[in-house]
């Protein structure tokens, strides 16, 4: 059962480094998104989510999701 196991869990958890590398992506991103948010009125901030921002992305399906916010009016 172990090597089930072990083979599981080398495809579903993140190495070290990749899960760094995504760390300075996003960070670089957030960086990008905040400089150009101040531009326009109607957008108020933003957030990320998905499985990025709960931390259950998987190696080969690593993507971040960034939601908009808008001003009601």
């Amino acid at each position: 059962m172990n090597p089930i196991l072990n083979y599981a869990k080398k495809i579903t958890v993140p190495s070290q480094r990749l899960q760094e590398e995504k760390q300075q992506i996003a960070k670089k991103v957030c960086g990008l998104i905040n400089e150009s948010i101040g531009k326009y009125n109607q957008i108020v901030g933003f957030a990320l989510g998905g499985s990025y921002a709960k931390d259950t992305w998987l190696p080969e399906k690593a993507d971040i999701d960034i939601f908009v916010k808008f001003n009601k009016r």
